[in-house]
C-alpha cells in the first residue's frame, strides 16, 4: 500500500509541469524513502530525474517498494485545478492498475477525487553521470530563465563558456549574434576550477527554466566533453534534474569558442 499527502499540492502540480514537455509515459519508483524518476526524453538527448524526499511529504506510507507507470500529461490534467490551499493524496494498493489522487481545499470546502489509470512501461535503469565537475554556478532562477529565453529568440544553439568569476552565453542566428555574460557577484556564485566551451540546444536549455517554479535557484554543472547538469533543489523536498548532452561543435556556430574574455 502507498500513501503519500502534501499539504501544498502546489508543488506536485509544478514538478510535474516541469518535466513533462520532454517525457510522457515515465515510472515512478516509490519506496519508504520517498519517489524517484529516471527517463530520457523521445530523442535521447536529455536525461531527466527527480526525487521527493519521504520526509518532506506530510505524511507518507509505503509498504513495499512499488513502481507505478503515469502518463504525466494525464496527471498534469487532473493537477491543472490545484493551488496552494490544495492538500494532494496520492494512494495506489499493490495489485490495483489505478492511482487515485484526492484533492481537499479546506479554505473553500471543495474536494475531488480521480482514479489515474496506470501504465506498464518498459525501462532500463540509467546510471547518472559523474557530478565532478570542472565549472559549477549558482544562478537566480528567474535570470536564468531570462538569458536562455532571450538567446532562443535569435538562435538555436547557445555556446556555454567559462572562465574565472563570469559565465557566457552565446547564439548566433539569422538576425545576428547575442551574448550574455554573467559575473560572479551577490546573485551569482560562478565557480571555475577549469574552463569549459561547450555547445548546447537552446530548445531544452529554455525547457529546463520551467523548473524555476519550483526554486528560486538554479545549479550548473559543467564539464568538457560531458553532459551539463541543470537542476533545483526543492525546499523541503528533493530536486528535479536535467542532464543535456552537448551538441557537435560545427565550427563557429555560436561564435569563436573561447573559453574566456568579456562580452
Amino acid at each position: 500500500m502507498f500513501e503519500a499527502r502534501l499539504k501544498n499540492g502546489l508543488v506536485l502540480k509544478k514538478l510535474v509541469d516541469s518535466v513533462k514537455d520532454l517525457c510522457k509515459e515515465v515510472n515512478w519508483d516509490i519506496s519508504s524513502t520517498g519517489i524517484h524518476m529516471q527517463t530520457m526524453d523521445s530523442s535521447h538527448v536529455c536525461l531527466l530525474a527527480f526525487e521527493l524526499e519521504a520526509a518532506g511529504f506530510d505524511a507518507f506510507e509505503c509498504d513495499v517498494p512499488v513502481t507505478l507507470g503515469i502518463n504525466l500529461d494525464n496527471l498534469a490534467t487532473i493537477l491543472k485545478c490545484v493551488d496552494c490551499n490544495d492538500v494532494v493524496t496520492l494512494t495506489a494498493s499493490d495489485a490495483s492498475d489505478m492511482m487515485t489522487i484526492a484533492v481537499n481545499d479546506a479554505v473553500r470546502g471543495r474536494s475531488y477525487q480521480v482514479d489515474l489509470k496506470l501504465m506498464t512501461i518498459e525501462a532500463d535503469y540509467l546510471v547518472l553521470p559523474d557530478d565532478a565537475f570542472s565549472t559549477i554556478a549558482v544562478l537566480a532562477s528567474v535570470d536564468y530563465a531570462r538569458v536562455v529565453k532571450d538567446l532562443a529568440s535569435i538562435g538555436d544553439a547557445v555556446r556555454v563558456s567559462s572562465s574565472e568569476g563570469f559565465l557566457r552565453f552565446k547564439t548566433t542566428g539569422d538576425i545576428g549574434t547575442a551574448t550574455i555574460v554573467i559575473r560572479h557577484s551577490d546573485t551569482a556564485d560562478v565557480q571555475v576550477t577549469e574552463p569549459v566551451d561547450l555547445l548546447f540546444s537552446l530548445k531544452y536549455m529554455n525547457s529546463f527554466a520551467k523548473g524555476a517554479a519550483l526554486s528560486s535557484h538554479v545549479n550548473l554543472g559543467l564539464t568538457n566533453l560531458t553532459p551539463v547538469k541543470v537542476w533545483y533543489v526543492i525546499p523541503g523536498m528533493g530536486q528535479v534534474v536535467f542532464y543535456l548532452a552537448p551538441k557537435m561543435d560545427d565550427g563557429d556556430e555560436c561564435g569563436d569558442g573561447d573559453g574566456g574574455g568579456d562580452a
